[in-house]
């Protein structure tokens, strides 16, 4: 198989995986909409995060259509040889993948933020602080669902750091270890690996919603 076929499968599959993760982000923004309100965070950054899965979606759908050697959105701006072209499209499909992870924790950042404010349980220190504390607030007591919201937020911190890891950190999800070390260059970046990341951290975020602690305070808006 050649490397552009090898593309074409991690694509295609990516397309598969990130579609079921759009669906997942809409229905559970509608459900929120429904049981809270219009202005209520919940629906709110679900709804959106639909959208930024609706994005990559768009961005993966034309990638695919660059794989094929007769598209000319390359050409119309630069010819390149086919090496040249395939180095163009290894690193068209990396910007998608941090362009992708930087947005979607952005997002989830600000959001768990909001739910802390909306609790008045303002959140305080690093990511990693605050994040530990809110699952406290919330009775939450599980050491691997703290994990799973800052695992995604690892990746996201290691490319600010010119892809080098700034902690050491470990997880496992669904049979595979992720080992992050200091200091070297990060390695969980595949779209696969993504998919694993952000589908773990939706379910987490889909339960911390449904939290009796958060039904107390369901008129928070979304800033």
């Amino acid at each position: 198989m050649n490397e552009i076929d090898k593309l074409n499968n991690l694509t295609e599959n990516a397309q598969k995986q990130f579609r079921l993760i759009h669906e997942k982000l809409w229905n559970e923004g509608q459900w929120s909409l429904r049981q809270y309100s219009q202005n209520d965070a919940r629906g709110n950054f679900f709804i959106n995060s639909s959208q930024t899965l609706m994005w990559i979606l768009i961005h993966l759908d034309t990638f695919s259509e660059m794989l094929d050697s007769n598209d000319k959105k390359i050409s119309k701006y630069m010819e390149l040889n086919p090496k040249s072209r395939l180095i163009y499209l290894v690193q068209h499909d990396t910007i998608n993948r941090i362009s992708f992870i930087t947005k979607l924790m952005f997002d989830v950042e600000m959001f768990i933020k909001n739910l802390m404010r909306g609790c008045e349980y303002p959140p305080k220190g690093t990511y990693y602080d605050f994040t530990q504390k809110f699952l406290q607030f919330l009775g939450i007591d599980d050491y691997q669902k703290h994990k799973i919201l800052n695992a995604p937020y690892q990746i996201r911190n290691s490319l600010h750091n010119n892809g080098y890891v700034y902690h050491d950190f470990q997880i496992e999800l669904r049979g595979k270890k992720y080992d992050f070390i200091k200091g070297q260059q990060l390695k969980y970046v595949s779209w696969y690996d993504l998919y694993v990341f952000t589908d773990e951290l939706i379910d987490l975020l889909s339960e911390i919603v449904k939290n009796p602690s958060l039904k107390l305070w369901i008129n928070f808006t979304y800033r």
